[in-house]
């Protein structure tokens, strides 16, 4: 039982549901294409003016990162628990976009996305492609994963990532080698599949948020 309950918690750190705890928003990457602390657009016509609206805005970021990775551990728990990995394959693919689409509300978009997508909807657009790429070398070069964020502003939305990492068990599902059975569960629920041949310095996705501020 020891070892099975390890297994879920590593299991959690892998889809991206590590503790949010050590999302600091005063550890957002140098690399960020953002507005400094004292620099806001001007928005009057929702009123969001002056940094303490991005720093609300970034609360706001951060609140649904912890809502999303709450409510799929949750999930995924249970599923491992009761019929392990493949199952877990299978909750994943029905929870996870149930959840990005409950939490994208007010103008919110909620999902995840990754260089290489287990879930062809999820593919980065060009900001996120530039994000993830420079996630990944500052992972490599020796910054910590969890000091890994981005946010960018402008007068019709507010963006905001924060890196999922790449853990040992992750492997067992995105890893260089896949079990057969394993593998064709994936490939069954996910026939566009790329998400594959992951190591340990690499960077897994992101959480990715977008709030539209334009009317």
């Amino acid at each position: 039982m020891k070892k099975l309950i390890h297994k879920v918690l590593l299991v959690t750190v892998c889809c991206g549901l590590a503790a949010v705890s050590t999302l600091s928003l005063s550890n957002i990457s140098s690399s960020n294409i953002s507005l400094s602390e004292n620099t806001a657009p001007t928005i009057d016509s929702e009123g969001v003016v002056g940094s303490t609206s991005k720093k609300q805005l970034e609360q706001q970021a951060k609140q649904k990162v912890k809502a999303f990775t709450t409510e799929l551990k949750g999930e995924l728990v249970t599923a491992i628990k009761t019929k392990g990995l493949s199952h877990a394959v299978n909750v994943c693919k029905e929870k996870a976009p149930e959840i990005a689409q409950s939490l994208s509300t007010d103008g919110w978009t909620v999902g995840r996305t990754s260089l290489k997508t287990r879930n062809h909807k999820n593919v980065p657009d060009q900001w996120e492609t530039q994000i993830l790429q420079t996630f990944d070398a500052d992972l490599k070069s020796g910054t910590p994963a969890s000091s890994l964020a981005a946010s960018n502003i402008n007068e019709e939305a507010f963006r905001f990532m924060k890196a999922i990492p790449t853990g040992q068990v992750c492997l067992a599902c995105h890893g260089q080698q896949v079990d057969p059975e394993l593998m064709k569960t994936i490939q069954d629920n996910y026939p566009k599949d790329t998400a594959t041949g992951f190591t340990l310095e690499d960077i897994r996705g992101a959480f990715t948020l977008t709030k539209e501020l334009s009317e």
